[in-house]
């Protein structure tokens, strides 16, 4: 089954098809209902990229939202998240488990499911693609149980299938690598190409958080400060065929609010 990508960038150039190599939800299980809502930048890469001279990873902008059931359906978490730039932003639904592995609560893991379709015009330059992958993540906390402040290390690791296919501007007429259109658009138009691209991408990040605030008799239920770095494979276009895909690294920050029962 095909879907869709285009690629629009060289250095200095428009980013379309925001590719987030995580989901930014946290392996921690809630004890009771607890709402979450995230603000940060995912490790990640842009479709964009691919077609590129010099494709690399980037930081991409995302809001995220999650429903933890709490003791109601233990592990079940639920959410949402819209990321990438204005005019190019992509929505996409999670669902997942998590729960810890020992008696302490200093282990948690996570499995999460996700997936969207996603397409966007600018400057004559077109794309549409779908993508779905599944994550594992794990969380151990490195300090005692504060409820002022925990250290925690973090780990994901995802797997994305990613088709896609669009057409965009070359800079040259043997097609070579992506461009901006011109705009106004010209008359013969500019060269242009079309290109395809699917396969399963992974991504793995690591990091730290510090959790702050954890008071489990208020309405409150704390903040979370992440810091990460992701390494991973993008998919690679040249002269208008998908070639062997390229790996890429970049950083990620996220910041949680959470809220629910006492």
């Amino acid at each position: 089954m095909r879907y869709l990508l285009l690629l629009v960038v060289v250095s200095g150039c428009a980013t379309l098809g925001p590719m987030p190599g995580r989901t930014g939800v946290s392996p921690i299980p809630a004890a009771n209902p607890e709402f979450a809502g995230q603000v940060g930048f995912m490790p990640g890469y842009y479709l964009s990229a691919s077609a590129s001279e010099d494709p690399n990873g980037s930081a991409i902008p995302q809001l995220l939202a999650t429903v933890d059931p709490g003791h109601v359906a233990p592990g079940l978490l639920l959410g949402g998240r819209a990321y990438g730039e204005s005019g190019d932003t992509a929505i996409e639904p999670i669902i997942g488990y998590r729960r810890h592995v020992d008696d302490e609560q200093r282990l948690a893991v996570a499995a999460l499911l996700y997936g969207t379709r996603m397409a966007t015009t600018y400057q004559h330059a077109r794309y549409s693609a779908t993508r779905a992958g599944l994550e594992g993540a794990a969380d151990l906390r490195l300090t005692k149980p504060n409820q002022w402040i925990e250290a925690h290390a973090i780990a994901s690791l995802s797997i994305t299938n990613v088709s896609a296919d669009g057409t965009y501007c070359v800079d040259s007429p043997t097609m070579s690598y992506a461009v901006d259109c011109p705009d106004p658009f010209p008359e013969p138009p500019p060269n242009q190409v079309s290109a395809e691209v699917s396969g399963a991408y992974p991504t793995m990040t690591i990091g730290i958080a510090a959790d702050l605030f954890k008071l489990p008799s208020n309405v409150f239920h704390g903040a979370r400060v992440e810091l990460m770095f992701g390494a991973g494979a993008m998919p690679r276009v040249t002269d208008g065929a998908q070639s062997r895909g390229k790996g890429y690294t970049t950083i990620g920050l996220a910041i949680t609010l959470a809220v629910g029962g006492k």
